[in-house]
């Protein structure tokens, strides 16, 4: 592959991209600030990783339940601000670009083989995930919130890329009556792969301190192009020349240049995490989402580990979700709205954790809590449905859960619509029972 020859001009010839992409920086440059936020974002993807991969050796499979985390985890928005992969976790929305990249990046925290194919349609550039399993090359949709291939109802099990390409009838099964899905075999067999690699993962810094690291602590820092190039190119012989995708550089071009009510309105979403603690370690907790058991302790008094209630515990703290009275005492308008904003978020992601430990009762109490019906972060309305429909359809309520589904007006609809059709084609007897998948997806 060329490298960051594939890269936009335009951007590579902005000055303040050319500086953090300057050959002597990369090879020999030393860490920047900025850095320590891309480290922490490589700990927390190894830390989802680890735990949300399942305990299937095969690689389809543990990106496949990769994958269903960032689903369950990223909220798709239309509208999210320039972010790297820490800040779409952080926060929890992303665009489907955001998204895929947010699961490549876990995909590579365990060192699964990713590369994006950007396919070209008349609704815009689709970015499909394409990992490079045992079995083929496996497919995924951000923007459905889907794999392909291994979709609820999809004809063929664990079909790979060179099937959709081969058969564009098995990608019209994606289709809806008022709504065709808009990747097809002529535009996927097209699509350049792009291998995902933001200027830190190519630096020598990067390297050095990625092999400093090892057993336990071993983290994932840095990104092999070429030798993922040739991987692919080993996968998919008649595929175009491999590039480096260019979303990131885009991304990084967006932040610098960013304008002032931009800049703004991305400190006004972090200042709850800022000025509320608990906020952050319930959602850090959440990544890392550890549980011991006794057998595992090297104290036998002592309380086995359980990250994902110490999560849930860290976001019912008093201070961080207060009453609506004393909220209302709050005289700063700033301030209140900064407080309004953390106890919403923090009702949020009490759904969600729940959610992940399997307690599904309990994530639907918290979904429904009043609070969650503030407008003030407006996008948490689409998580929260989504999420509410999972947990009626690993209880059995799957016709509670299609018709949440089918009612979606979040930027994943057509996927919604699609796992609806699905449920309301479940036998009866299939229908009384927790979806397979979604159990296996809590810890």
């Amino acid at each position: 592959m060329q490298g960051l020859a594939t890269v936009p001009s335009e951007i590579l010839e902005q000055e303040r991209v050319r500086q953090q992409l300057d050959p002597k920086q990369i090879a020999a440059g030393p860490f920047v600030p900025y850095d320590s936020r891309l480290l922490q974002e490589a700990v927390w993807a190894r830390d989802v990783a680890r735990r949300a991969r399942g305990d299937s050796p095969a690689v389809r499979r543990q990106s496949e339940q990769l994958f269903d985390w960032v689903v369950r985890n990223v909220v798709l928005v239309d509208d999210a601000p320039p972010s790297d992969p820490w800040e779409t976790l952080l926060h929890g929305r992303g665009e489907a670009e955001d998204r895929a990249w947010a699961f490549v990046r876990l995909c590579r925290g365990i060192r699964i083989d990713a590369v994006v194919l950007p396919v070209q349609t008349d609704a815009g550039s689709t970015p499909l995930v394409a990992v490079l399993a045992d079995d083929g090359v496996a497919l995924f949709d951000a923007r459905l919130g889907l794999p392909l291939g291994k979709t609820p109802g999809a004809p063929v099990a664990d079909a790979s890329l060179a099937d959709f390409v081969a058969d564009d009838a098995l990608l019209r099964e994606y289709d809806l009556p008022d709504s065709p899905y808009p990747v097809t075999a002529e535009a996927l067999a097209a699509a350049t792969p792009s291998v995902v690699a933001a200027p830190l993962a190519l630096s020598g810094r990067a390297a050095a301190l990625e092999r400093a690291l090892t057993g336990v602590d071993s983290v994932v820092l840095t990104a092999d192009p070429a030798s993922l190039a040739d991987s692919v190119a080993a996968a998919l012989p008649e595929a175009p020349m491999v590039t480096l995708w260019a979303y990131p550089y885009e991304t990084l071009l967006a932040k610098l240049a960013a304008p002032r009510p931009v800049r703004n309105d991305e400190v006004r979403a972090f200042l709850p995490f800022a000025w509320r603690p608990p906020l952050w370690k319930g959602r850090v907790l959440s990544f890392r989402g550890l549980v011991e058991t006794r057998t595992q302790q090297a104290d036998d008094l002592a309380e086995p580990q359980n990250d994902l209630r110490a999560a849930q515990q860290s976001l019912m703290d008093r201070n961080l979700r207060p009453r609506d009275d004393r909220l209302a005492e709050v005289a700063s308008l700033a301030k209140r709205e900064i407080y309004l904003r953390a106890k919403t978020i923090a009702t949020y992601w009490l759904g969600v954790v729940a959610l992940e430990r399997g307690d599904y009762q309990n994530a639907l109490d918290w979904f429904s809590n009043r609070t969650l019906a503030s407008p003030i972060v407006g996008w948490l309305k689409s998580g929260v449905a989504y999420g509410s429909a999972r947990a009626y359809e690993t209880l059995g309520e799957v016709d509670r859960a299609a018709s949440l589904l089918e009612s979606s007006d979040s930027p994943q609809r057509h996927g919604d619509r699609l796992r609806a059709r699905w449920l309301r084609t479940l036998p009866k007897e299939d229908k009384d029972q927790p979806e397979a998948d979604a159990a296996d997806a809590a810890p």
